[in-house]
Formats: structure tokens, sequence, C-alpha cells
């Protein structure tokens, strides 16, 4: 139950980050939150 709580919260932060970041044109921030979904997935 605890995954799929963190893993709908992971999908959330990352929809909204990449609309916020597409908003503000940032590739950069794109970069650093497929990295960290990476290493979250990996974990």
């Amino acid at each position: 139950m605890e995954n799929i709580t963190v893993n709908q919260a992971v999908a959330y932060f990352i929809i909204s980050a990449l609309i916020d970041s597409k908003t503000k044109e940032n590739p950069a921030m794109v970069a650093a939150i497929a990295e960290l979904y990476t290493s979250l997935v990996k974990y």
C-alpha cells in the first residue's frame, strides 16, 4: 500500500513540475526531475 502512495505522490510531483518547467522553459529542471525520478524508481 505504501508503494502505491509513494508512486502516486512521485507521479503528481513529476507531472506538476514538468508542466511548471514547460511554462518557464527550463530544461535544466526537467533534467533534474528525470534524474530524481530515475533514482526513486531504482530505490
